[in-house]
């Protein structure tokens, strides 16, 4: 009866033998295990199941042939199949020491089929006959009988000897095609089915695919590379066709590690479909040769040739180093390859052109070594060197993300070195983990030191030049010297552009030919050619000073010398000569002998001459000058003049027309071209430094803060205005009022130059100038103590020839009828008649700053008297006596008119000698009002002789201009009115002056 065993637990019936069985797949993998065969290998079910059979269990390549190829003999044959004897280590437990413990085994291999008839599984039985083979070995060894044999020990041997037996002349022939697959020169394997399952694959494959474990496993799962590379398809290909596919020098990039880079070999192979029966293909057989290394060796060959071209061919340092980056970077396949300059102290590497690979990032431009780690410090060291990853690599460590992060991860540095220092580098940078082959590191040592000798040979070939062209220039330059060269022979090897204009002739029509030809013909007879060169070799120099020969015959006077050429080691090559033309010193020579006796004459009409042109030149400078002021002076005037003119000629119609409505309106157009007159004259005159100033004590600081609501009245609100005050006790003595009208001038002239807004500035100081400081236009300023006043604005400024002709009268840059030209003019005039100086300095775009210098004064005392003002005492004019001294009759009269009317008595005299007249006799004169520019005898001597005969005598001077008759103080009693004035401001001040007497007659 037969027991059916569709209904039994297998697992537990496997369980239950005390016999261990393994369950592998037609893969060898492991599927399931019994627990007297885990325990029998010391391992869990869990660490094996899924698992390649001999990756779970690790044996020598030996026992891993037999035990596939047993197992492949049940898969073909469907029938059981047993290894006599197998070694397969096991590990020993820890108690025991652990480690791995050997062991024997006799292991049959027998099919599980499935429900369509086909092997599902292999069911593997191990029986350990460890202690057998133990016995035996030691039977062997010392020769002694057998010992009695168990039944258990029969059965096991005869067993063995069975299985021996059977596979005795099956074995002698698979040895035989083994021993040929293994030392066949290329590569083989046989891969079964159409998922390509590897159940061959000899030493040479192995090698091949980097020792991958492989047999047992399909091409997929062992080579995930052939997939992505199209080899699995071309498999596919062939299996489904039955037609064979050979390819030569096909690529294929093995990928040995994760994150390294992929390891490039090239092969020659066949896939060759192979059949059953049949004729169903059931598998391929895959031969080739490995062709790796010598394409790679013709690739380095033909990159070393393209290398030794593109030397040949480079002119150029920067274009060859990345010619050269470029040959090594596609030859070897990495990311970078770059030649870079070094600064070995500030340790920063220059590279000015590198090779790239598509998607890395260049590094041309200037990177700080130390930014990548220590690196350097190895580099100074002169070592050529190599990391495969820098991210393990402990050399690499404090630098290892900035490397990654610039695609060298792995690199190869060749550094240059010059006299122990670092001074280039050749650097090859790939952006992964790369292990770099023996080949690979002496390509890149042979491409660094071919590239470093030619880029230094191109850069010497460059300075060279640099130098031979520089010295050429240099020579070229000294135009007026002839500087030639020679060989012993006197040939000309070398001639410079001073010689073709000295001699005439070209270089080309001069190299090697004789320089004989520059001598006179009674020179070369005479032998001096050849004398010049020997005195050269003998002292050192030779002496060429006599008459010699232009290319067209031209005699000129040369001298120079000849100095021996020397090599490095001072044997002399040839020589150097160099000649001036002196032949106009010569006969200058000869002219001064000659003139020498005439030399006194010469000079004296000589200096009359420059003194004539002196004196030409200043008569045309002034008048220039007189020029440019008559021109703005007869403009002005004329204008003034119309408006005089034509407001009397209508206050003439309207008075024939009875129309005295309108007298009023132009009788103030007349007096304001009188003003407008007068305010001229006052302008010309402080210009001409000879206006009448009030002079008095003055602390500069007090009139700056005086001015200062004025001045920010006068500029507007756009204008922020600075006072910065040295609050000094210096004071100048100077008319205040003139100081008033210069700084205001000063603010008006900045506010036209800011017309957008700015900032001006007012500031005092105190200072000390010595004449060095004063400069040669100071004239008649002496060194000393100046209170500074300084104006400064952020205006537009002026350009340099502006600046120079600022202080000329009429000149101006203003549009017309916004400024006269004399406001300025006006302010050097005031500032060099008070005894100061003026500097100006601007800058377009920057703004304007002036400075006065005025000399610091003798501070006086102060009046303690206060005198009553003329309006506080109106005197009585009944009885009193004016003597008016005027040589102009209009004036004259009209003066005596308007003083009539006030009451007084009035004298009048046209002249000084009159009015001296008047004074010496016995009619009363209380006052004497006299113009100063009278003829014969002027105001002030009149003045002085009136005092002599009556000494309290008050004198009011009027003037138009005094010249330098009233310069400083008046003496008491005296006072001065500018013409033109009014007549009621002359009255007011005559009043004003006999009150003064009278008051000061009664505190006596």
């Amino acid at each position: 009866m037969v027991l059916g065993l569709s209904g039994l637990n297998h697992a537990a019936l496997l369980d239950a033998s005390p016999n261990p069985y393994l369950v592998l797949d037609r893969r060898l993998h492991i599927a399931g295990a019994n627990r007297a065969y885990l325990s029998s290998v010391g391992r869990s079910l869990a660490d094996i199941v899924g698992r390649w059979a001999w990756d779970a269990f690790p044996a020598d390549p030996e026992t891993v042939r037999q035990s596939v190829a047993s197992f492949e003999r049940v898969i073909r044959t469907g029938q059981p199949d047993t290894m006599a004897l197998l070694r397969f280590d096991v590990p020993r437990p820890a108690a025991e020491g652990g480690g791995f413990e050997e062991r024997w085994w006799s292991i049959t291999h027998a099919p599980v089929f499935g429900a369509d008839g086909t092997i599902e599984f292999v069911l593997q039985h191990p029986i350990d006959v460890t202690e057998l083979r133990h016995l035996q070995g030691e039977m062997e060894r010392t020769g002694t009988a057998s010992p009695p044999i168990t039944p258990a020990q029969s059965g096991i041997f005869a067993r063995a000897r069975s299985v021996s037996e059977a596979n005795l002349t099956l074995k002698d022939e698979s040895d035989r095609l083994n021993a040929m697959f293994a030392q066949a020169p290329g590569f083989m394997a046989l891969l079964r089915g159409p998922e390509h399952q590897i159940v061959l694959a000899n030493p040479g494959y192995i090698r091949l695919v980097g020792h991958r474990p492989v047999v047992g496993r399909t091409v997929a799962e062992a080579l995930p590379e052939a997939v992505k590379q199209g080899y699995l398809a071309l498999l596919d290909r062939v299996y489904r066709t039955g037609e064979a596919y050979a390819a030569d020098g096909a690529r294929f990039a093995l990928e040995d590690a994760p994150g390294r880079t992929a390891r490039e070999t090239f092969v020659d192979f066949v896939y060759q479909p192979l059949r059953d029966a049949a004729g169903a293909v059931t598998g391929i057989f895959v031969q080739g040769v490995d062709m790796t290394a010598r394409t790679q060796a013709e690739a380095r060959r033909s990159a070393l040739v393209r290398l030794t071209d593109a030397i040949r061919g480079g002119s150029d340092p920067t274009d060859l180093a990345h010619a050269a980056a470029a040959i090594l970077g596609e030859t070897i396949g990495v990311s970078r390859v770059g030649y870079g300059t070094i600064d070995h102290d500030a340790e920063t590497l220059t590279v000015g052109r590198d090779w790239t690979a598509a998607g890395t990032e260049s590094l041309a431009g200037t990177l700080r070594a130390r930014d990548y780690g220590f690196l350097i410090d190895v580099l100074k060291q002169g070592e050529f060197f190599s990391i495969a990853d820098a991210a393990l690599d402990p050399r690499a460590s404090n630098g290892a993300a900035a490397l990654i992060a610039r695609s060298a991860r792995s690199f190869v540095n060749f550094p240059v070195m010059k006299g122990g220092r670092l001074v280039a580098l050749f650097f090859v940078n790939h952006a992964e983990a790369r292990d770099w082959s023996a080949e690979d590191l002496a390509l890149i040592r042979e491409f660094a030191e071919r590239t470093r000798t030619a880029v230094e040979r191109l850069q010497a070939d460059a300075t060279l030049r640099t130098n031979e062209a520089r010295n050429r220039q240099i020579l070229d330059s000294a135009a007026d010297y002839a500087i030639l060269a020679t060989d012993l022979d006197g040939r000309v090897t070398r001639w410079n552009e001073g010689a073709r204009c000295v001699l005439g002739w070209e270089e080309g029509e001069m190299l090697k030919e004789s320089l004989d030809r520059i001598f006179t013909p009674e020179d070369r007879a005479a032998g001096r050619p050849d004398e010049e060169m020997r005195e050269a070799l003998a002292t050192g120099r030779g002496v060429d000073e006599r008459w010699h020969l232009r290319k067209s015959g031209e005699r000129f006077w040369a001298v120079g010398k000849v100095t021996p050429l020397r090599d490095g080691s001072g044997t002399a090559v040839g020589f150097v000569k160099v000649l001036s033309d002196r032949t106009a010193q010569r006969r200058a020579e000869e002219e001064l002998r000659e003139l020498n006796a005439t030399l006194e004459s010469r000079v004296e009409e000589r200096t009359a001459e420059l003194r004539e042109r002196e004196a030409q030149l200043h008569q045309a400078q002034k008048m220039e000058a007189i020029g440019q002021l008559t021109g703005g002076l007869a403009h002005d005037v004329n204008n003034m003049l119309q408006g005089i003119g034509g407001a009397l000629q209508m206050l003439e119609k309207r008075l024939a027309a009875g129309r005295l409505a309108d007298v009023p309106h132009l009788l103030k157009a007349g007096r304001e071209g009188v003003d407008r007159a007068a305010s001229l004259t006052h302008r010309l005159l402080a210009f001409a430094r000879r206006g009448r100033l009030d002079v008095k004590p003055v602390i500069v600081d007090g009139v700056v803060a005086g001015m200062a609501d004025l001045i920010r009245r006068t500029v507007g609100p756009g204008i922020d205005v600075g006072i910065r005050l040295h609050d000094g006790d210096w004071t100048v003595r100077l008319d205040p009022n003139g100081l008033e009208s210069a700084l205001l001038n000063l603010a008006i002239n900045a506010r036209d130059a800011m017309p957008n807004g700015g900032r001006l500035t007012f500031s005092t100081g105190e200072v000390r100038l010595s004449a060095a400081d004063l400069g040669a236009d100071a004239e008649g300023v002496a060194p000393g103590d100046f209170v500074l006043v300084s104006v400064a604005d952020t205006g537009e400024g002026m350009p340099p020839d502006v600046v120079a002709r600022v202080f000329e009268p009429f000149f101006t840059t203003k549009p017309i009828g916004k400024g006269t030209g004399l406001g300025l003019s006006q302010l050097y005039g005031f500032v060099r008649q008070s005894g100061g100086i003026v500097r100006i300095g601007s800058e377009v775009g920057q703004g304007t700053m002036v400075r006065l210098y005025l000399p610091r004064g003798e501070a006086a005392a102060a009046v303690t008297d206060r005198l009553p003002a003329p309006a506080e005492i109106l005197p009585d004019a009944a009885g009193r006596t004016v003597l008016l001294v005027e040589d102009e009759s209009a004036v004259r009269t009209l003066v005596a008119e308007a003083l009539r009317d006030r009451g007084y008595a009035v004298l009048e005299a046209e002249d000084g000698p009159a009015g001296l007249a008047a004074l010496a006799g016995t009619a009363r004169v209380d006052l004497l009002v006299t113009d100063v520019g009278l003829p014969g005898l002027n105001g002030r001597q009149l003045a002085e002789a009136a005092r002599e005969r009556r000494p309290a005598l008050p004198v009011l001077f009027i003037t138009g201009y005094a010249g330098t008759l009233l310069n400083g103080d008046l003496p008491s009693g005296m006072a001065a009115i500018a013409k033109p004035f009014s007549l009621d401001d002359l009255t007011s001040r005559a009043a004003a002056m006999l009150v003064t007497s009278e008051h000061c007659i009664a505190f006596r």
